[in-house]
């Protein structure tokens, strides 16, 4: 499934992100991907932020892999009781407004364990079932499409994924590292999910396999993992 979260603007979805979606990967290879996009940044003058090259950056941020991540986790004691409380059991014992809240402080707490300096707000939604919900820069906001509350493992999926969007923009921002680079430059060349008439997407790879949603998957899996053992 997909999920594009990262919207640039309000005019693409008020509260109406692309989130997951069933698709089919389109007809062109994983290698002929890569060299397509090759052509299309490869002449992409750096700029001088950057002190890696054009191709380096090119090749630290795609086709990475979501098993190349080595996230440890060390959840204290109130992460383990609100994850806790997403199990199916403790979850469906909630009202809608409790489900809400507890959203609400599984970001927080994620958000302090990431030392975000401003940790986005949740606004909650109504949208299709297959769709989770979306993180956006330029509002600081994580959306969460409320009808997928009836999965509270997916949704601690969701919220971690968006928060780890959140703190590679951070990062890209403060620019002090290597790694501070390539989510700049995965940011500055990120590739969205397209579709052709039948609705198969035509650049499956290159949008699953870019940096910085193959890492937000490793991350957020570090989570849903946890409570399977929990």
């Amino acid at each position: 499934m997909i999920k594009k979260e990262i919207l640039e603007n309000r005019e693409k979805a008020e509260f109406s992100p692309s989130g997951f979606h069933d698709i089919a990967a389109g007809n062109i290879s994983k290698a002929d991907a890569g060299e397509y996009w090759k052509g299309v940044f490869g002449n992409v003058e750096r700029v001088p932020e950057y002190t890696m090259s054009e191709t380096e950056l090119f090749d630290k941020t795609r086709d990475c892999s979501e098993d190349s991540f080595d996230f440890e986790f060390h959840p204290d004691e109130r992460m383990r009781a609100i994850l806790k409380s997403f199990n199916e059991e403790d979850w469906c014992g909630l009202d809608i407004a409790e489900q809400k809240a507890l959203v609400e402080e599984l970001a927080d707490q994620i958000g302090k364990e990431l030392e975000l300096g401003n940790i986005p707000e949740i606004v909650f939604y109504e949208g299709p079932a297959d769709e989770c919900g979306f993180y956006r820069e330029q509002y600081n906001d994580i959306g969460i499409n409320v009808n997928t509350f009836s999965d509270p493992k997916e949704l601690v999926d969701t919220v971690a994924h968006e928060m780890r969007h959140a703190y590679q923009r951070m990062r890209a921002d403060k620019l002090e590292t290597v790694q501070d680079e390539l989510y700049k430059y995965s940011f500055e060349n990120y590739i969205a999910p397209e579709f052709d008439g039948e609705g198969c997407c035509v650049n499956y790879f290159d949008y699953q396999d870019q940096l910085v949603e193959a890492e937000a998957r490793a991350y957020a899996r570090t989570y849903t993992n946890y409570m399977e053992v929990a």
